[in-house]
């Protein structure tokens, strides 16, 4: 029997001003709560605003934002620590997607890890401020292992993420270029996951539409990067994205993403943003009704034409985009060496992201598709 299952933490909150709702969230858990973030966030009116929103509501909080850059499970102690020393009701992640992944990993070891008691009780409510997390919607949180280096798949209990609470509006701490390239960080995760054996009739809804939100957010960026369109359209697609990776895998550009942020403390939205292009082409032949529709949601011209003639024109649409934004579209571009690569993919090839895709591709194979993106 086939069968989808659809499960979301017990509220979503998406809108302008959605942060408002962090306050009455959070007392109904208690009047204590612990805030992770990063450093930039100190300065940044996001943090202050949240602060100010709890104090409203009678929630008491904590700031831990001590992560230093190249987070890893180091820093997940560090926070699960002062979680349990502080003795919150609620531990709420603000940031990017390093520190949703440390934020995520602290509050399952301060409330249900067994070291420190576990079973407290306590809820996480997420709130990105780069308009992604591909992890919102699975109990799950992807972070460096301290031993070993490299990326590793913590899960979590089921029920502690209690909320996501998406704003758009505080993805204006995001630089222009950071914002765009995240973007195409959610784009990468998004076609990987339409793409993936994993993906049912609702994930297949919501990643398309996503792919769809991402080319509307790009185009207008790429017309007038301040318009504040493309930050909401980026939100939306953030957010559907999240919707249909909950129960879709990344792929072989996920993996080797993870693995080179984690070794080589490259930025995994700038590896995506490189490795983009090259996983189309991968699957441009043995998926080419799928990368045809890919195509459609990019704004090529599809309607009434052989599949065979379309398809090609998504790793097109994409390759274009990326010149537009005047970003790097080689590896080497990021200081990485073929040496360094060789050995990515022999990391990444234990990571479970290789075993959804459309068909497996070996380490060698994998290998050249990261030497066809150097």
């Amino acid at each position: 029997m086939s069968f989808s299952t659809l499960e979301l933490p017990a509220g979503i909150v998406f809108g302008t001003d959605a942060l408002l709702s962090a306050g009455p969230r959070a007392a109904a858990r208690g009047n204590r709560a612990v805030i992770v973030t990063e450093p930039a966030m100190q300065t940044e009116d996001h943090l202050q605003r949240l602060r100010e929103i709890l104090d409203e509501s009678g929630v008491d909080s904590i700031v831990y934002s001590e992560l230093p850059p190249g987070v890893s499970t180091v820093a997940g102690e560090e926070a699960a620590s002062l979680i349990t020393a502080s003795k919150p009701q609620t531990v709420i992640g603000l940031g990017g997607m390093r520190v949703l992944a440390v934020a995520r990993y602290a509050a399952e070891q301060a409330f249900f890890g067994r070291s420190r008691g576990g079973g407290s009780g306590g809820r996480y409510i997420e709130i990105p401020t780069s308009c992604r997390n591909h992890f919102m919607f699975r109990n799950e949180s992807v972070l460096t292992d301290a031993n070993s280096g490299l990326p590793r798949i913590f899960p979590l209990t089921r029920g502690l993420v209690s909320g996501v609470i998406v704003d758009p509006s505080l993805t204006q701490s995001l630089s222009n270029k950071y914002f765009a390239v995240a973007l195409l960080d959610i784009l990468l995760a998004s076609i990987e996951g339409y793409l993936s054996e994993d993906a049912d009739f609702l994930a297949e809804i919501h990643l398309t539409a996503a792919i769809e939100k991402l080319y509307q957010s790009l185009s207008i960026y790429v017309r007038m990067a301040d318009d504040s369109r493309a930050r909401l359209r980026g939100s939306e697609a953030g957010m559907l994205s999240a919707l249909g990776l909950g129960r879709a895998g990344q792929g072989p550009g996920g993996a080797l993403s993870y693995v080179i942020n984690s070794r080589h403390k490259v930025p995994k939205s700038w590896v995506s943003a490189v490795l983009l292009p090259h996983i189309v082409d991968l699957y441009q032949e043995s998926e080419a009704p799928r990368v045809a529709r890919i195509a459609g949601c990019l704004g090529e011209d599809v309607i009434g034409r052989p599949v065979e003639e379309v398809a090609p024109l998504a790793s097109g649409a994409l390759r274009r985009i990326l010149g537009q934004l005047n970003i790097p579209t080689r590896l080497r571009d990021l200081n990485l060496s073929l040496g360094d690569l060789g050995e990515d993919c022999a990391f990444a090839m234990d990571l479970p992201y290789l075993k959804t895709a459309p068909f497996r591709l070996s380490e060698a194979e994998l290998y050249e598709l990261a030497k066809s993106a150097f």
